[in-house]
């Protein structure tokens, strides 16, 4: 009996064993026998009781609108620039001296002594003639000794654009060749005159009695302030000057302009 005995128990444990070893080649099995299939994973879902969480792209918090761009600014349109309306073309214009009196030395390349002209001007209006009233001081007087004051001369500059030609340009008014004498140049701003239209040439090998007076003739050949320079931007100056003493004191000028109308 202790022999079937132990057969029966090897005979139960074999097959327990083949049992166990067939469960487990199809997985797991339930109270009846049957195979659990083996969990898969899958989309999260929300628990019990749990709200939903945003879709992508929508709102941030629930129950908030979804926000709209902005919307692309329009850009301003920028004004077209009305044109300067041009401005009559007059008969005359005349152009006085600024800051005078003044030490000549401080006069000579300042652009503040006479103004440039800044009207507009259409460029049909051109200069015709030209005169430049003169007057100047000096205590030490157109000497010649100890240092030799006799030739003093004086040369206006002008600039700006004219019929044909743009640039700058020069005319010399006044030279003594050593026979200057006194102490002055004119005694008004009006007294002693170069003129574009005036015929009459200052000599200054035999120059008037000084204090000096007259009305002289300026830019015969009018290829300097006597050419035809439109009047819109025009800017005179006193370019140079020597042999006057350093104490030469200028006093005023007066430029006067006559214009004409060229096609």
């Amino acid at each position: 009996m202790r022999i079937k005995v132990a057969l029966v128990g090897t005979a139960v444990a074999i097959a327990v064993a083949g049992l166990i070893a067939c469960n487990s080649a199809q997985g797991p099995t339930g109270p009846s026998g049957s195979s659990f299939a083996t969990p898969q994973p899958g989309p999260v879902g929300p628990k019990p009781g749990q709200t939903p969480g945003p879709k992508p792209g929508g709102p941030k918090f629930p129950g908030q609108p979804t926000p709209k761009p902005s919307p692309t600014p329009t850009p301003t349109p920028v004004p077209t620039p009305t044109p300067t309306p041009t401005v009559p073309c007059p008969a005359t214009l005349t152009i006085t001296s600024v800051g005078t009196p003044k030490f000549l030395q401080a006069a000579i390349n300042n652009d503040a002594v006479f103004p440039q002209i800044t009207d507009n001007y259409d460029n049909t209006c051109v200069v015709k003639d030209v005169k430049i009233a003169l007057h100047l001081t000096t205590p030490t007087g157109f000497v010649s000794t100890p240092t030799d004051y006799t030739d003093p001369n004086l040369t206006i500059g002008v600039c700006g654009s004219g019929v044909g030609f743009s640039g700058c340009s020069q005319s010399g008014t006044y030279s003594f060749q050593s026979n200057a004498t006194g102490n002055e140049i004119g005694t008004t701003c009006g007294d002693f005159v170069f003129n574009t239209a005036a015929t009459t040439v200052f000599d200054p090998a035999a120059p008037p009695t000084a204090p000096y007076s007259g009305t002289y003739q300026w830019d015969a050949a009018r290829t300097g302030v006597g050419d035809e320079w439109h009047l819109k931007g025009l800017q005179y100056s006193i370019i140079n000057t020597s042999n006057h003493p350093p104490d030469t004191t200028f006093e005023c000028a007066q430029i006067d302009i006559t214009t004409q109308i060229v096609p």
